[in-house]
């Protein structure tokens, strides 16, 4: 059974008042060293997603066009709900980046168009089931995609997320480095001062 670092979100967050009352520029570095410590994760994660278009019906210059990959690192050591985020899409817009990444963590491509009701010019319009697309094209997208497992079980992402879970690791013991370090000031800041 595998081991996983946790940090306690409470405890991080006590530390950080703590490291307020004592000097707030020492509380600002602490979130300027996780950010630091986030950056060789980012560039992993970064390095996960294909920088050119993994199929060809992402390269036209189209809304689903592939973009180019950008990723930012936040820290936020008195956050509520996490104390590091990353951030990625890819520009000029994320469409393209995010069907290839989670095409099917929702449900399984089929081949089955599903019956349903749509609105058009006349008015409602049945749609029934259909086992046949017009154009191999959808089939093929998918066909593609899944060359490239899906993580968490299939429920997450082929390249940021799975990405992310590569390097997580690393992350956690670069944090609570950071996190001892300062603990250690401020304990030696409180030792001083009384």
């Amino acid at each position: 059974m595998p081991v996983v670092p946790t940090i306690d979100a409470s405890k991080l967050r006590e530390l950080s008042k703590k490291l307020g009352e004592i000097d707030a520029a020492l509380k600002r570095q602490v979130g300027k060293d996780i950010k630091a410590a986030l950056g060789p994760l980012m560039d992993g994660v970064k390095n996960e997603v294909p920088q050119q278009a993994p199929t060809r019906g992402f390269a036209h210059k189209g809304r689903t066009s592939w973009g180019s990959t950008k990723i930012a690192a936040y820290a936020t050591p008195s956050g509520k709900t996490s104390i590091a985020r990353l951030e990625i899409w890819s520009t000029p817009n994320n469409v393209a980046f995010k069907i290839a990444d989670l095409a099917g963590t929702r449900n399984k491509y089929t081949g089955t168009r599903r019956a349903h009701t749509r609105r058009g010019k006349s008015g409602l319009i049945n749609v029934g089931e259909s086992k046949q697309y017009r154009s191999g094209l959808g089939r093929g997208l998918v066909d593609k995609l899944n060359e490239i497992p899906l993580s968490s079980g299939g429920k997450g992402g082929r390249y940021a997320w799975a990405g992310f879970l590569k390097h997580r690791p690393k992350l956690v013991r670069e944090v609570e480095r950071v996190l001892d370090e300062f603990a250690k000031m401020v304990e030696s800041q409180v030792y001083r001062g009384s």
